[in-house]
């Protein structure tokens, strides 16, 4: 399974990271993300542009880092 670390990634550049990931992959495929702040914005901005196309899953929240799998749906 592919690891993105948004982490190292300046923030205006990871929206574009994560898309590109997603849209990567086919439909029961997934990814797997992590990040030092909470990656609700993430979320949202990716929802917005890609309405119901991925699930989202915590596998770790906080405080010092997130990991989030990510599986097209």
């Amino acid at each position: 399974m592919h690891h993105l670390d948004l982490s190292d990634l300046p923030l205006a550049r990871r929206p574009l990271a994560l898309a590109a990931s997603l849209d990567a992959l086919r439909p029961g495929e997934a990814f797997e993300f992590s990040t030092t702040s909470d990656p609700a914005p993430l979320y949202y901005r990716c929802d917005r542009a890609r309405p119901g196309l991925a699930s989202w899953h915590y596998l770790h929240c906080g405080p010092d880092r997130w990991v989030v799998r990510v599986t097209r749906r």
